[in-house]
């Protein structure tokens, strides 16, 4: 195990003598030796224990654990320095591992040069052990190389319309070892129906899409996806919008028989397609039902509803109402008397002289409006018989033509609209 390297000899004159002595063989366990001195030709003895370590003091590794495939560090550590550049062996007990047969201790150090362990994706976790040999000796340390597991699972993006689709994606903690299959489940399949997703070897991430279904509903519903594989399940949350009305508005609480009536729509998220939806009227004779279109992605309209024109005496109210799927909303509108006054100005003139006829209407028309003018005896005269208040002018205004009479009197001016019939009166002085 050990020898002296020479005799030693005591000079004269001294009471002892240094010499050294050297292993010549390694240990694989720290080993006790008896060094023993005995004096040439008295055959005196003296012993000294002495304790031999192994070279090889322990492997170090970077990580106790990894996901394959991954690179990681790792040396070897000795005792202490060698005189001279030492080659140490090193092997595995695995096939999901890879590193290189030896490395090298320079002199003078206390480790090895660093060395590479590369691993690959297994399908099951698997124990390595790496070990460092020299001679008799040998070093070993373990490391594991676990499964790939779920780790996330999200859904991009998370609020949707209903029928529209979202991508799913999961993510594993490393690269997988031949395919996987991941079972996506619905809290609510009618709307959002089951699915699975697959990851490819080699890859720690895949993805699929889905499309929510239509349903039938006024609110946003939430629903929860639940990804599982090899017995890990992660969840996530989609909102889901239905096709919905959330406000109809009527823009001007009256408008003039005849003309259309402004509405605004507003959607609970943006139209997913043209979407039309239809508006009842109960007084259809005078609003009609009708049907608004509001285009793709678009979530509010504004839309007019064209009115028949019924030559109103009297206002009327009319409700509306707005449906889309299972969402209805409802407003109400004055249908007002296109004709809103009609006087003369000046009311009193001397025969011969001129007077105005003035109509106002209640709002400027969509249409021309035209009335028949009448005066009975024929006090009165006028320009023609009709006259015409043109579309989008909120008046009119007409001359009354007189002639001298020898005493008072009052002229009847008739203004016709259909059935409606309005009388203003005109004096004439001598």
């Amino acid at each position: 195990m050990a020898s002296s390297r020479r005799p030693s000899k005591c000079p004269p004159g001294k009471l002892s003598a240094t010499f050294s002595v050297e292993a010549i063989a390694t240990v694989a366990d720290s080993t006790d030796v008896e060094l023993t001195a005995t004096l040439t030709g008295g055959g005196s003895t003296a012993s000294l224990p002495v304790t031999i370590e192994p070279f090889l003091q322990g492997v170090y590794l970077e990580y106790a654990s990894v996901f394959g495939p991954k690179k990681m560090m790792a040396e070897v550590e000795v005792f202490e320095p060698p005189a001279v550049r030492t080659a140490i062996a090193i092997s595995d007990d695995s096939s999901y591992a890879g590193m290189t047969p030896y490395v090298f201790v320079e002199a003078g150090c206390g480790c090895s040069e660093p060395f590479m362990i590369y691993t690959f994706p297994v399908n099951s976790d698997q124990l390595v052990n790496v070990t460092a040999t020299y001679g008799t000796n040998t070093a070993t340390a373990s490391f594991d190389i676990l499964k790939p597991q779920l780790i996330a699972f999200q859904v991009d993006p998370n609020v949707i319309r209903a029928g529209d689709y979202a991508l799913i994606l999961a993510r594993f903690q490393g690269p997988v070892s031949g395919s996987k299959t991941i079972e996506v489940t619905s809290s609510h399949p009618s709307i959002i129906p089951d699915t699975e997703m697959w990851i490819e070897d080699g890859r720690s991430s895949g993805w699929n899409f889905f499309i929510s279904e239509s349903f039938v509903g006024t609110k946003p519903i939430v629903v929860k996806l639940t990804a599982t594989c090899d017995g890990v399940s992660k969840g996530v949350r989609v909102t889901v919008i239905p096709a919905a009305i959330t406000a109809f508005q009527v823009l001007r609480p009256d408008v003039a028989d005849g003309n259309s009536v402004p509405v605004r729509i507003t959607l609970l998220a943006p139209a997913l397609g043209d979407t039309d939806v239809s508006i009842a009227s109960n007084v259809p004779g005078l609003v009609p039902n009708f049907t608004v279109t509001i285009p793709d992605g678009t979530q509010e309209v504004d839309a007019s509803i064209p009115a028949n024109l019924t030559y109103l005496k009297k206002a009327r109210p009319v409700n509306l109402t707005a449906t889309l799927s299972a969402s209805a909303k409802s407003a109400s509108v004055g249908i007002r008397p296109a004709i809103q006054s009609f006087v003369v100005d000046p009311s009193t003139v001397t025969g011969g002289e001129t007077s105005q006829g003035i109509i106002t209407l209640f709002e400027p028309l969509e249409y021309d409006l035209t009335v028949s003018l009448w005066s009975p005896n024929s006090l009165a005269l006028f320009d023609s018989a009709d006259f015409t208040i043109p579309q989008g002018m909120g008046s009119g205004n007409f001359n009354i033509y007189t002639t001298y009479r020898p005493a008072p009197k009052s002229a009847k001016i008739v203004v016709t609209y259909n059935t409606i019939v309005k009388n203003a009166y005109l004096a004439i002085n001598p």
